[in-house]
């Protein structure tokens, strides 16, 4: 403190200090010394080291040179922060501000915690394409073998708002993979690419899947989903344009196709 030729200097040594230019004064931040409700304090009053809000004129200057005399005000402030920090007031609230962080801390690892459980049983229940109403039934289960599983986020509704943020995840990983040359190769993954349509609803979809090679896994070969996109041109060319669409979204080159497979409706539509 007594080096401190700064005003913001000052607050950032002491970071529960901040100096408030709208209402001229350094406070003892919100929750530690000083709140709202309490009135502003004067350097002449006797109790003012107390409530931790001092007032200081930026007319007396905010900031002085090593060689300059440090102006009385200034000095005064500085005298009153140090008073006010070696009281049992001060003391206190800086010992109950540093335990309300390690409660929110706990609470924040808390409810990672709580939130992996959940997001466990939606990923379970997408790869297995499970109802949506087993969702409840497994987080249950949980809670009676004694989890703690919250308050929040426990109905069916869950599992259907959580599942864009996994499949962009997922997407994410995929185009990786897709992007990134074998180490045993020095190739891109190969790919047949599986396009199929189908109609729900009046609405025309293009079902799009590639087989393509994984190596150092269980299954060599495997089927990647790349999405079912709505057709809208159902001309050959807008069939192809559909699947070229799909591919380049995923980082796809046209080196990495070694084939296709469709049904005689791609041929009839001489699909290119």
């Amino acid at each position: 403190m007594r080096l401190c030729r700064l005003i913001h200097e000052i607050c950032n040594i002491f970071e529960f200090l901040t100096y408030d230019a709208v209402q001229v004064c350094v406070i003892s931040n919100l929750g530690v010394c000083y709140t709202s409700d309490m009135t502003q304090c004067n350097f002449n009053s006797s109790q003012q080291f107390r409530h931790g809000m001092f007032n200081y004129d930026p007319e007396n200057g905010l900031s002085f040179d090593f060689k300059e005399k440090l102006p009385r005000e200034f000095r005064n402030l500085k005298s009153h922060l140090k008073d006010h920090m070696e009281t049992a007031l001060h003391h206190s609230k800086v010992t109950e501000s540093v335990e309300n962080a390690k409660k929110e801390e706990i609470k924040v690892v808390k409810n990672h915690q709580v939130g992996m459980r959940i997001a466990r049983i939606c990923y379970s229940l997408y790869k297995e394409g499970g109802w949506k109403r087993s969702f409840e039934v497994e987080v249950l289960k949980r809670i009676q073998g004694g989890l703690d599983m919250g308050d929040i986020n426990h109905s069916q509704n869950f599992p259907y708002k959580f599942r864009p943020f996994v499949a962009n995840e997922i997407h994410n990983k995929m185009r990786s993979f897709l992007k990134t040359r074998y180490r045993q190769t020095g190739f891109l993954p190969p790919l047949n690419i599986g396009a199929d349509k189908g109609t729900s609803n009046h609405r025309t979809r293009q079902f799009l899947t590639a087989v393509t090679i994984v190596p150092n896994s269980n299954q060599v070969f495997q089927v990647v989903y790349l999405g079912q996109p709505v057709v809208k041109d159902h001309t050959g060319y807008g069939v192809a344009r559909s699947i070229k669409d799909r591919l380049v979204n995923f980082g796809v080159k046209g080196e990495q196709i070694e084939g296709s497979s469709h049904d005689g409706q791609y041929f009839h539509l001489s699909v290119p």
